[in-house]
């Protein structure tokens, strides 16, 4: 609607990676995350009507972390059937990728080190 303001917790993002990695390794409730999952509702709205537009790498990060938080959750496949982890991660490497905080050769050397336990 014309002239709602939308207000996301800087923190947010933060709030749920370590959230997302300490029930991870130690298998907490999921209720922290259920909480966490709430606080994207607008934002997530908000981008999706683009009533709220963020800089493409800026985006990519908010949806990937959205998507690894779904996924943690256990919805395992979005609403195209796609594998959210999967999504989340390819959504993150775009977010390096147009930033250039990586190169796509840094990239694909972080993930091989990743698969082969280095």
């Amino acid at each position: 609607m014309v002239g709602l303001t939308h207000s996301v917790d800087k923190s947010l993002l933060t709030k749920t990676i370590i959230s997302v990695e300490e029930h991870l390794s130690s298998n907490k409730s999921k209720e922290i995350l259920f909480n966490l999952r709430e606080q994207f509702d607008d934002p997530i709205v908000a981008l999706q009507d683009t009533d709220w537009e963020l800089p493409g790498e800026v985006q990519r990060t908010f949806y990937s972390v959205f998507n690894l938080l779904e996924a943690c959750l256990g919805n395992t496949e979005n609403s195209f059937g796609d594998l959210t982890i999967y999504v989340s991660i390819n959504q993150a490497i775009d977010a390096l990728d147009i930033s250039k905080t990586l190169t796509f050769e840094e990239i694909k050397e972080m993930i091989y080190d990743r698969k082969n336990g280095r």
